[in-house]
């Protein structure tokens, strides 16, 4: 595994709270885990490369991703804080649009 890895994320803008996640990293040999710091979600941790998450509400959530590799057993892990607005229609409930 490379010394660093990281990490991006995509906010769904029909709903501010449902984030998809991609490991930056070459697939194959590699097992993922990924915990999205949301403790009160049944959903808080996935195994997956690319995995959706629906933040259970708004807030500021630390992001962890540890990459394992099979073969050598080395272990790379980052973490990211991001910021969850909520729902696309908040900026019309605030202004009562």
């Amino acid at each position: 595994l490379p010394k660093l890895i990281n990490a991006t994320y995509v906010v769904d803008t029909a709903n501010g709270q449902s984030v998809t996640f991609q490991a930056n990293i070459a697939p194959g040999g590699v097992l993922y885990s990924w915990n999205f710091g949301d403790p009160t979600s049944v959903g808080n941790t996935s195994q997956l490369a690319s995995p959706t998450h629906l933040f259970t509400a708004p807030g500021v959530y630390t992001v962890t991703l540890t990459i394992t590799n099979v073969a050598t057993g080395c272990i790379a892990t980052t973490s990211q804080e991001i910021t969850v607005t909520g729902f696309g229609n908040d900026f019309a409930e605030v202004f009562k649009l």
